[in-house]
Parts: C-alpha cells; sequence; structure tokens
C-alpha cells in the first residue's frame, strides 16, 4: 500500500466533482495536479514508478543506479 498526501485548494459547491489540487507521494518530491475527481483517481491508482535512490545511483557497486 502506498501512502499520498492530497491537497484539495479548491471545490465548487454546485459542482462537487469539480475540485482542484495536487497529490504528492512523501519522499518524491513530485506532486501532481488535479483539476476533477476523475483525474485525482486516475493519479492515485496509477502505478508508482520507482525512482532509484541517489545514493545508490553514485555507488560503484551498483553503477546503473538499480539494484
Amino acid at each position: 500500500m502506498h501512502s499520498y498526501v492530497v491537497r484539495v485548494y479548491r471545490v465548487q459547491e454546485d459542482h462537487p466533482r469539480q475540485l482542484i489540487g495536487v497529490v504528492e507521494q512523501p519522499g518524491q518530491g513530485l506532486p501532481f495536479a488535479f483539476s476533477n475527481i476523475d483525474e485525482l483517481w486516475t493519479i492515485l491508482v496509477a502505478p508508482v514508478t520507482a525512482v532509484p535512490d541517489p545514493a545508490v545511483a553514485n555507488d560503484p557497486v551498483h553503477p546503473t543506479g538499480h539494484l
């Protein structure tokens, strides 16, 4: 299971499915913006891509940055 920080900045009272915000994975630092509930859901169910750890990327034992 993955953890996310979801920040909702605006919700229209007459159109509750229209909401604006960002989603971040702790430690990844890359926010993904959304402008409606469907985009939010797409971000949350998307497969998580592995970002190589910078310490491993510079490790001569693992020159490709992957274990």
